[in-house]
């Protein structure tokens, strides 16, 4: 179980370093477990739902209101 728990920390870390403060979209997908990444020309993110979610709960990064974009919550 604690194996889990640090997996989902690194993704939940990985998002928030791939998305940074200036924000980036994300396209969930199950067939993205367990990998965090972005598409081929690093517009978006591709995670699985559960990651974004983690990365969410935890704080790391936030869903912007205006654009939809994940970003990280260190920006205004």
């Amino acid at each position: 179980m604690a194996d889990e728990s640090v997996r989902k920390d690194e993704a939940a870390q990985k998002i928030a370093q791939l998305v940074g403060p200036e924000g980036m979209p994300v396209r969930p997908s199950d067939e993205a477990y367990p990998h965090v990444t972005t598409d081929d020309w690093g517009d978006v993110l591709v995670a699985d739902y559960e990651s974004v979610q983690t990365a969410l709960d935890e704080g790391a990064v936030i869903r912007d209101p205006d654009s939809g974009f994940l970003k990280t919550s260190a920006a205004p």
